[in-house]
């Protein structure tokens, strides 16, 4: 991982990815019900760990420090533990990006656009994201605001506990109050009574019309005979893969509002050692402990440095490297050198609702609190998250660095019917806010103009 002011670039190796996603084939093959076995597994840990969040909610204050050391790490180890089984999904990418397409075109000979429409589907989750049961709960709440139901006050309440983290991600967290989910719904309710029971009956149905979708493409196609057993295979992991990302990303977010509520506690308890809260999210594990655990300090100098530049990674042997200031901005201008193109060209994972090229302003974005984004211009970053949904409800159009085809992005822009270029790994490093360029939603490729 390279950390360039708060920006993280994710390096890995592509042949890396392919034999993660072929291992976890070959594992389905000696065991169909693998994969469920594993989700399991996750499961288990992760109830561990939401005891774990729920105790530093409720008590962090009453620890003293070394019992603070214990209990962040058993909460690091933790979410390590309940990152370690969902991060296969990752291995999905360079398949789902840059195989699946052509694959379904070449086994039953057609056009490249109805091959995308037939992996967008089939990969779906089959399970509404927790975007989509967050938005479910705000279309009811506008309902009942547009009835002037005596519910009203209560249900807020009880949507505002239970999604008070959605605007989280992995640098900065927030407790949202009932005024911000006041604000979306007072924008749902500019829609009539009518439109809103529309949404909802949309929304209430998504996992029957799903089925439906993809049943009617297996009919139309006869995909159980004309689809090999590979890439049969290669759909069904891509489809539960769409829905455990989605879980995992929910588990992460609650992860890591404990980790920064315990970064901000000690921060609070070493005032003679005034540590900057964002620089402590650069600190490596056992700095932490050992600042609890013994009172060693940790060098404030060196975490600036590597909030500014910094290199985290880990080679063949399973050996940490840990790099900062110079030796890690050289690697960086060595990584960005490899980005020396004009050309980007990634996956169309939505071609919109006019399902035409679209000429636009771009807008990057990389930090969501930080930096200002332009209504109507098209949105440019390394990869969206749930904190981003507000943005690309304004954009013209979507393109991203990272991402497969079932990636946040993906699933996000077609649901608001808007273009979606992801995968191009180079797009945040050509394009600069205020460049102009086409998108071509047949290619998949972004010209500048």
């Amino acid at each position: 991982m390279l950390y360039v002011n708060d920006y993280i670039y994710e390096i890995t190796l592509v042949k890396d990815k392919n034999t993660v996603f072929e291992q976890l084939k070959n594992n389905l093959r000696k065991d169909k019900d693998w994969l469920d076995k594993k989700i399991k597994e996750w499961q288990k840990v992760t109830s561990r760990l939401n005891k774990l969040i729920v105790m530093i909610d409720e008590n962090i204050s009453a620890y003293d420090n070394k019992q603070l050391a214990l209990l962040y790490k058993d909460q690091v180890n933790s979410l390590a533990d309940s990152w370690s089984y969902p991060i296969m999904g990752e291995g999905c990418d360079p398949f789902s990006t840059n195989r699946l397409i052509l694959q379904i075109q070449g086994e039953l000979k057609v056009s490249s656009q109805e091959a995308r429409e037939i992996a967008l589907t089939l990969t779906k989750s089959k399970v509404k994201s927790f975007l989509d049961e967050e938005k479910l709960g705000l279309l009811r709440l506008a309902l009942l605001k547009k009835q002037k139901s005596l519910k009203f006050s209560l249900e807020l309440k009880k949507h505002t506990a239970e999604y008070h983290w959605i605007k989280n991600n992995y640098l900065e967290t927030q407790v949202l109050e009932e005024e911000f989910f006041l604000e979306e719904i007072d924008e749902l309710c500019k829609s009539s009574i009518a439109e809103i029971k529309n949404k909802l009956h949309e929304l209430e149905n998504y996992d029957s019309v799903v089925k439906k979708q993809k049943s009617a493409l297996y009919k139309k196609y006869d995909l159980g005979k004309r689809f090999s057993e590979g890439l049969q295979l290669s759909i069904s992991i891509l489809e539960k893969m769409a829905w455990w990302i989605d879980q995992r990303k929910i588990v992460m977010l609650h992860g890591f509002h404990a980790i920064f509520k315990i970064l901000n506690n000690i921060c609070k308890r070493f005032k003679d050692t005034p540590y900057i809260l964002h620089d402590m999210k650069y600190a490596t594990d056992f700095e932490i402990y050992t600042l609890l655990a013994e009172d060693k300090q940790i060098d404030r100098k060196l975490l600036a440095e590597r909030r500014k530049f910094g290199l985290h990674a880990l080679d063949a042997t399973e050996e940490w490297t840990y790099l900062s200031g110079k030796e890690a901005k050289e690697v960086y201008k060595v990584f960005m050198q490899k980005f020396a193109s004009t050309e980007i060209k990634g996956l169309t994972a939505s071609v919109g609702k006019e399902n035409k090229n679209l000429i636009g302003e771009v807008n990057v974005v990389s930090n969501v609190n930080k930096e200002h984004f332009k209504p109507g211009s098209i949105l440019v970053t390394s990869m969206t998250r749930p904190e981003f949904v507000s943005l690309m409800r304004k954009a013209a159009a979507i393109i991203t660095d990272e991402g497969g085809i079932t990636c946040h992005a993906a699933i996000v822009s077609r649901e608001l019917g808007i273009p979606c270029i992801i995968g191009t790994k180079v797009a945040t490093k050509i394009l600069k806010t205020g460049d102009r360029i086409e998108v071509d939603v047949k290619t998949g490729v972004v010209r500048k103009i």
